[in-house]
């Protein structure tokens, strides 16, 4: 049975943008690995929750989804077709592809079937890390990146000073037609043209500044918005900051991983902190306090009553980690060790058995 990506994120098929990216980060925040250690169900059921949350924050997968999932009762449309020479040519089967923007004249162009393909640029992927600190408190990082933005000097097109021409082989539809027989009858088919791939265009003399290309590599300044609370692993779509191609192109996005840094302190378990912190017999016996980072403004302070066991568990309420997309707040766990002198001198091994004697333990 095919998947459905709404069910996997608990969202109905009219749910905005908005509300599909919320149920994704509630989800991700509940069974990220991070959270669930040693529990491959909860793996699993992350995969899948980003998996749904991939096609359905795309606009353009999103739709090409909606259409398989409407005609989703056909059966396995490979199994159906694949057998038929599409158009007397190698092409591509587009019920195999789930492409059907072919078919209904929707899909990645600009209007109807006399337009010339819109492309998509490639999407790029960059990782930050972040501090405990920075994850507490949420961060604005400036970062810069390499990508391919259209060419000033031919507007993207390619072309010496932009002059293009109509393409006479697709005629500036940027898609040829071609016809296949079926079983149900006649069906049009259409296929970007190879010419000038589905831009509609050509032209006689390249750009000298891009190579014909359409795109030149540059260096981008950019601030990107981490929100408080992220967890490690989980990722950000900057919508439009990806590459550019060849005009006519939308461009692609930018994704944003964030990886948290190891501290030397403490340790992450969900949104709580840990941390081991070691006191001498003579202060276990008589108490005392000790200071610790907060991670937020100083230090904070915990009072180590007299007669406290090793292993000890103290707990600093609201000190923790914020909960991503949420409105709780973890805690930092202190666990209390007693450090054994070693290498004794005669001296240290006399008082240490007149203590015994003394306090009878």
């Amino acid at each position: 049975m095919a998947k459905n990506y709404y069910d996997t994120l608990g969202v109905s098929k009219d749910a905005s943008q908005e509300d599909i990216k919320k149920a994704y980060r509630k989800l991700a925040v509940k069974y990220h690995p991070d959270k669930n250690q040693g529990d491959p169900e909860a793996e699993k059921k992350f995969k899948e929750i980003a998996e749904a949350y991939e096609t359905l924050s795309d606009t353009g997968k999103k739709n090409q989804y909606d259409n398989q999932s409407r005609y989703g009762g056909f059966g396995d449309f490979n199994e159906m077709f694949g057998g038929f020479n599409w158009g007397g040519q190698n092409t591509t089967n587009p019920f195999q592809s789930g492409d059907f923007s072919s078919f209904f004249g929707g899909g990645g162009r600009r209007g109807g079937f006399s337009d010339p393909l819109v492309n998509k640029g490639r999407n790029i992927s960059i990782t930050i890390s972040l501090t405990l600190e920075e994850i507490i408190a949420g961060v604005d990082k400036k970062i810069k990146i390499w990508r391919r933005d259209g060419c000033k000097t031919c507007s993207g097109t390619g072309a010496k000073d932009g002059k293009v021409e109509t393409c006479t082989n697709c005629h500036g539809r940027g898609v040829i037609d071609q016809v296949m027989r079926t079983a149900f009858g006649v069906v049009s088919h259409q296929s970007t043209c190879a010419v000038c791939n589905g831009s509609g265009s050509t032209h006689k003399e390249a750009c000298s500044s891009c190579s014909g290309e359409g795109t030149k590599r540059i260096q981008d300044e950019m601030d990107i918005k981490i929100p408080k609370g992220s967890v490690s692993g989980m990722s950000f779509i900057v919508h439009g900051k990806g590459d550019l191609a060849k005009s006519p192109c939308n461009p692609g996005d930018l994704i944003v991983n964030v990886k948290e840094e190891p501290h030397s302190l403490y340790k992450r378990d969900g949104i709580n902190l840990v941390c081991e912190k070691s006191i001498s017999f003579k202060e276990a016996c008589l108490g005392t306090e000790i200071s610790l980072p907060s991670l937020r403004d100083g230090e904070f302070i915990i009072k180590i009553p007299a007669g406290s066991q090793p292993g000890r568990i103290f707990r600093m309420q609201n000190k923790g980690i914020p909960e991503f997309n949420g409105f709780m707040t973890g805690d930092i766990l202190v666990k209390m060790n007693v450090k054994i002198p070693e290498n004794l001198s005669e001296e240290q091994r006399i008082a240490i058995e007149n203590l015994d004697s003394v306090l009878s333990i």
